[in-house]
């Protein structure tokens, strides 16, 4: 079981700017009058087909000297590093008045840079299909012609990074999305069923595979697959996904809530592993971290206007609630034959689920909720090293093993 976390490229360019001082033994003061220039830098970067800012992307606009030597250190104990759509298709295509194409990946290259540096890999999140954003930069093109771009991108993605990748996301929380739509009412999934039909999952996975320039695994990428009140999606998601020969990891990207049924969520894990059985595929959680309960957030508010005394008691209940789902689903995903990676963010600072619009408010009265659980990594790897130890037949002082890896941090 491997476990990786989102390294989003400003983050890359703060950490190899610091690996930079530290190697030659410069002064950090030196490298904080860098980083405040590498701030203001950010600041002007723009999405590169669109021409438009990026977004704040988390804490980076503030962060510290102290915070990026801790993450430096830290982002060591993942395997893989998740890409924060820095190489998705719609966003770093280029198209000129000639209809010339080329594909910007200037940000993916300090990611793809600083996992090299500390041997690890990349994912490539939200390549092709992203239903976070409508395609609006490919409105007026056919099937044909998209279908060109995306072999181009795939062909030029593999052929310069493919050494560096672990797994490409295909297509991203775009199955039956109806919240994200152009001006006209189209929803994101209607555009591709409009250019590629009903089966565009199918047909974009195999352009996809026939574009490879290396050997790696495709995967489509779903959100709320083991929510309650979603079953007959994550059935019909899940009959499609089994069907598709070329696709090979199903990936889960829940984000799940603190109130999720801990029985219903195990028992879709396990149906999908029972999929992955029957059909050759494997699958992964691509997104490990919880959003809070629309009944949680009123309590919280309750509580805070009410009670403000107990606020504090009743924040350390809902962590409480996330670290238990946190660890449950984490330990069955680790004793699975068919999941084979678990992905989170490095902390709740870097979590989209603990920025949300609706806990704004209890940020300004500085109360932040721990959406990502307590190292649930290092969870992982404790029970890694436990079933290395046991598949080796080293038959080890039980023990003694034990309470040396419990102690370690």
């Amino acid at each position: 079981m491997k476990t990786g976390t989102f390294v989003n490229y400003q983050l890359a360019e703060a950490l190899l700017l610091l690996n930079k001082y530290q190697k030659e033994n410069n002064s950090l003061s030196g490298f904080e009058i860098e980083l405040s220039k590498l701030k203001d830098k950010w600041k002007k970067d723009t999405i590169p087909s669109m021409g438009t800012p990026i977004p704040d992307l988390y804490i980076m606009q503030d962060i510290t000297t102290e915070q990026l030597i801790k993450l430096n250190s830290e982002i060591n104990e993942y395997e893989t590093f998740s890409t924060e759509n820095a190489a998705n298709m719609q966003s770093i295509i280029k198209i000129t008045n000639a209809g010339n194409i080329d594909f910007d990946f200037s940000y993916l290259d300090s990611i793809v840079q600083l996992a090299k540096e500390k041997g690890k890999k990349v994912i490539i999140d939200s390549a092709v299909v992203f239903g976070d954003r409508y395609p609006e930069i490919f409105n007026n093109l056919n099937k044909k012609e998209l279908t060109y771009i995306i072999q181009k991108y795939i062909s030029e993605l593999t052929t310069k990074y493919g050494d560096d990748i672990e797994r490409i996301d295909v297509l991203n929380s775009v199955f039956e999305r109806k919240n994200i739509k152009d001006k006209s009412g189209i929803t994101v999934e209607d555009f591709w069923k409009r250019k590629f039909g009903d089966n565009y999952g199918e047909e974009i996975i195999n352009i996809c595979k026939s574009s490879l320039r290396k050997d790696i695994p495709l995967c489509w990428n779903e959100f709320y697959i083991t929510k309650k009140s979603y079953a007959d999606k994550k059935d019909r998601f899940l009959s499609i996904v089994s069907k598709i020969d070329n696709l090979d990891i199903i990936g889960i990207q829940d984000t799940f809530q603190d109130s999720a049924d801990l029985e219903y969520t195990i028992a879709v894990l396990k149906e999908i592993e029972q999929l992955c059985f029957s059909s050759g595929k494997k699958a992964t959680i691509t997104e490990f971290s919880c959003r809070l309960s629309g009944n949680t957030i009123n309590e919280l508010y309750a509580t805070l206007n009410n009670n403000p005394l107990q606020i504090n008691d009743y924040k350390l209940i809902v962590e409480q609630r996330i670290n238990r789902l946190i660890e449950t689903i984490a330990n069955y995903a680790n004793k699975s034959q068919n999941f084979i990676s678990v992905e989170g963010r490095i902390s709740k600072e870097f979590d989209f689920n603990a920025f949300l619009p609706e806990l704004r408010e209890l940020h300004r009265q500085g109360i932040d909720i721990n959406t990502v659980g307590n190292n649930w990594n290092q969870l992982i790897a404790k029970n890694n090293e436990l079933n290395i130890m046991f598949e080796n037949n080293n038959k080890p002082n039980i023990n003694n093993n034990l309470d040396e890896l419990i102690s370690r941090k």
